[in-house]
């Protein structure tokens, strides 16, 4: 898999020697199965091998199929086929088996913020880990994390939200927190296909290429401005969804702490939020108030996006010579 990367890189996450990588460069992972980036680290899975690169350079091959892998500033957490879930930090332990956990049951999915872990079942019991919640989730698809708040999406659209509310993250048009998945009333009727948590924001993306975002807009994330050249949007906070007026359908849609990216059915990468560390394209602008075209990928086979904190990534197929 190639995949295409830019921003922070003081711990050498990536194969370049620059602190900063201020424009998008390339670099070919053979058997790429998943990639995950932390503040220290990249994590990638590579033939059922996890292999950390930077402030930890490691190669630890794991006993057992991995199914999923997920990362915050302090650990590394690995999901196995038959539900058993690892935990690495200075070592790698196993999660001890979550509270009322039947035994007939296993860990499907998690989600790891730097607060906040979370976990679902098969039977669809979903954990703000080790506490059981009061949420049947057998309908869940998706789980994203954000620093302290978690996003859940069912297989009919609907998406939930728990965890810290402070800044409006939650899109239930407060500032409460909720320790109990509930719906988002402003997204009820839209059929959701993609969720994605920031560090204090959200984001979700409609079956008719519509993003919807809100939450913390202080690096303006939520890309409310209609001005290209806005210092400022004056909106520190959006509690409840609203969608992104533009001229294009979004096709997929990725979060970093205080930054957000989108791809375009075009193949054209749009981003905004926080640009210190050139997590999206290479300009003395530090904050982004409006989507702003940062790439073409329209000759790339683009299977997803994805954002490091102060990272944004392009993972994308091979093309076959011949």
């Amino acid at each position: 898999m190639k995949v295409f990367y830019n921003g922070f890189n003081l711990h050498r996450q990536f194969p370049s020697s620059e602190n900063l990588v201020e424009s998008f460069i390339d670099h070919v992972y053979q058997d790429l199965g998943n990639i995950e980036v932390s503040y220290h680290n990249a994590v990638l899975l590579v033939a059922n091998v996890l292999v950390l690169r930077g402030a930890k350079n490691e190669t630890l091959p794991i006993q057992g199929k991995i199914t999923q892998i997920s990362c915050n500033e302090d650990k590394v957490l690995v999901l196995l086929d038959n539900g058993e879930l690892l935990k690495i930090t200075d070592c790698v332990t196993k999660v001890p088996k979550l509270m009322d956990l039947d035994c007939d049951d296993y860990i499907t999915r998690i989600s790891c913020g730097s607060k906040l872990t979370t976990a679902l079942t098969k039977k669809g019991v979903v954990y703000n880990v080790p506490n059981k919640l009061d949420f049947d989730g057998r309908e869940i698809v998706d789980m994203k994390t954000g620093r302290e708040h978690c996003l859940l999406l069912d297989k009919t659209g609907n998406v939930f939200s728990f965890g810290r509310g402070s800044r409006g993250q939650l899109g239930h048009g407060s500032l409460e927190d909720e320790s109990e998945p509930k719906l988002i009333e402003a997204l009820a009727g839209i059929r959701i296909e993609a969720i994605e948590a920031g560090g204090w924001h959200s984001c979700a993306l409609s079956q008719e290429g519509d993003l919807y975002r809100w939450g913390w807009n202080g690096n303006g994330q939520l890309g409310l401005s209609d001005r290209e050249d806005s210092g400022e949007d004056g909106v520190a906070v959006m509690a409840t969804p609203q969608v992104l007026d533009v001229d294009y359908n979004i096709r997929k849609i990725g979060c970093g702490n205080r930054h957000t990216v989108v791809l375009t059915e075009e193949g054209e990468l749009y981003g905004c939020g926080w640009n210190k560390y050139k997590q999206l394209k290479n300009d003395k602008k530090e904050n982004f108030y409006k989507m702003t075209c940062l790439a073409d990928f329209s000759k790339e086979i683009v299977e997803t996006i994805k954002c490091g904190p102060w990272n944004t990534l392009v993972l994308c197929k091979e093309r076959k010579l011949g």
